[in-house]
């Protein structure tokens, strides 16, 4: 997954777009079933469209979230 996620990343950046690890893989690190990747812009006027045409062709859904919690700690 991490292989897969930082050939993303590139890509992604490019668009405006950050790609982040999430589901199964990430708490147990495997999964029988898919790869829960989650995209978040990096600048406002990033667009869904824009980050579609350079992801790898695939079975990408599209699912809405209403809050985003970001968290920093200066260690």
């Amino acid at each position: 997954a991490l292989r897969y996620i930082r050939a993303l990343q590139p890509v992604a950046m490019e668009a405006g777009w950050c790609i982040l690890l999430g589901g199964g893989v990430l708490n147990k690190g495997w999964s029988d079933s898919d790869l829960d990747l989650l995209a978040y812009p990096r600048v406002a006027d990033s667009s869904v469209e824009d980050l579609l045409e350079v992801l790898p062709a695939g079975d990408w859904s599209l699912t809405p979230v209403s809050s985003v919690l970001s968290y920093r700690n200066d260690w």
